[in-house]
């Protein structure tokens, strides 16, 4: 049962940080394999659970393995180094048809209408000030201990749409906690 747990957990692991890039290939080194199957268990999932595109993985599940998993690496910032490596559009059909908008507004627009199609309790908000428009997040765990990294990891996700239609060094003028 360990050798089928450690193995399973490991795959799952590793799918999850392909769409990750290079800094999920090293959280993964960090964590090794034999811390993977906890973090599983710590989120409430098990350990033959697959994250792939097209799962639906709860909110209270996403939280606490993101918690679980920087607790192990001894990284405060695991959330910060995912958020680099995501964009919106490995997020398959929902963020296709978020970037398949005419204009930067219409997909913020799109993005915030749908948004219960991604995560079901999750709010995105879109506000439009005289020369600005601020984008609002919200997690539905807010008070999860995983809070932290969902937080930093949306960033990637939520700053990838304005960098599609503006270009990638397009930063934004302020990020705020809500």
């Amino acid at each position: 049962m360990v050798r089928g747990c450690k193995r399973s957990a490991r795959h799952a692991f590793d799918d999850s940080c392909r769409g990750h890039g290079q800094h999920s290939r090293g959280h993964r080194r960090t964590l090794g394999n034999k811390r993977v199957c906890p973090l599983f268990s710590d989120a409430g999932l098990q350990s033959d659970f697959h994250i792939q595109t097209g799962n639906y993985v709860p909110e209270v599940a996403l939280d606490r393995f993101l918690h679980s998993a920087a607790r192990s690496a001894g990284d405060d910032f695991l959330g910060a180094s995912l958020a680099q490596s995501v964009s919106v559009q490995d997020y398959g059909v929902w963020g296709d048809y978020v970037l398949e908008a005419p204009t930067l507004l219409s997909a913020m627009t799109r993005a915030s209408s749908i948004i219960h199609l991604h995560a079901d309790n999750d709010t995105l908000k879109l506000r439009r000030r005289p020369k600005s428009v601020r984008f609002e997040y919200g997690f539905a765990e807010r008070g999860g201990k995983g809070y932290r990294q969902i937080a930093m990891a949306a960033l990637g996700p939520l700053t990838s749409i304005p960098r599609y239609f503006l270009g990638q060094s397009w930063k934004p003028q302020k990020l705020v906690s809500i």
